[in-house]
């Protein structure tokens, strides 16, 4: 498959309002992890804006969102302007193709085959529909036939109407994003006490040496105290005397004391 990345400056909850500083475009992947390594070389790039401290929020809908700064990620099935045709779905006796197209599809979601496994089944045909907008199709499909909660863990994609910043005519369409939530670790305690030690300084700038103070200071910080690196913080403000978890009250007396900390150094 095709897929485009777009890196984008500006809230990522106002879309159509967003800066494109780069992209990489019609990139052929053929698994998740080949998605990881293009994106493993946008922050080896000396020159990157996406910072490595702080937490990630990533979703469903291909948005990658750091903590720390006003930069983001989408990942998207490649825009084409390719169209469907129909001649692929049946004999031209056949009077309604796109109901062949359909069955296809809801086999297919049957099985709940994900993105990867479904953009396989066309590899070797000679359909002359491109496979990132019969892909595209088959994710239109699932999201209108079936509830959220029934393929968010298999389909790998989602697809939804927005406005995005490089709409031609700032028009809505159907994009279909890579589900890139496997990458979402919000909730882990390290990446919060970094973003918490660069927000409390309003003249901090992303660059690589006061990351590299902050990541060390956390992580001499966490050994002293003990914490395992792993830890999380509950989301439901509780935390479990089993497990590396602790309660949103202790996550707020550690985040004090390490901006103390570090404020001191």
């Amino acid at each position: 498959m095709l897929i485009d990345i777009y890196c984008l400056k500006g809230d990522p909850h106002k879309m159509e309002q967003a800066e494109i500083v780069g992209t990489l475009i019609r990139k052929q992947v053929f698994k998740f992890d080949d998605i990881l390594e293009l994106i493993t070389n946008i922050y080896q790039d000396v020159n990157t804006p996406f910072p490595y401290i702080g937490n990630v929020e990533a979703n469903s809908k291909g948005l990658i969102i750091p903590s720390v700064g006003n930069f983001f990620f989408w990942v998207i099935l490649s825009k084409t302007s390719d169209v469907i045709v129909l001649d692929d779905f049946g004999a031209s006796l056949t009077s309604n193709r796109i109901t062949v197209l359909n069955t296809m599809c809801e086999r297919a979601a049957s099985d709940r085959n994900s993105i990867w496994q479904f953009a396989d089944k066309w590899q070797m045909s000679h359909h002359k529909t491109s496979i990132e907008r019969l892909v595209s199709y088959y994710v239109y499909y699932v999201v209108n036939h079936f509830n959220a909660k029934d393929y968010r863990s298999w389909l790998m994609a989602d697809g939804y109407f927005v406005q995005a910043p490089f709409d031609e005519n700032l028009n809505k369409y159907h994009y279909t994003g890579i589900d890139m939530s496997i990458l979402n670790n919000t909730a882990l305690l390290s990446g919060k006490l970094e973003t918490a030690i660069f927000n409390s300084d309003p003249a901090n700038r992303i660059n690589p040496l006061t990351q590299r103070k902050i990541r060390a200071f956390v992580k001499d910080y966490l050994k002293i105290k003990k914490i395992n690196p792993a830890t999380e913080v509950s989301e439901d403000g509780s935390g479990r005397k089993s497990g590396n978890v602790i309660s949103l009250s202790r996550f707020e007396s550690l985040k004090n004391d390490v901006i103390q900390g570090f404020s001191n150094k």
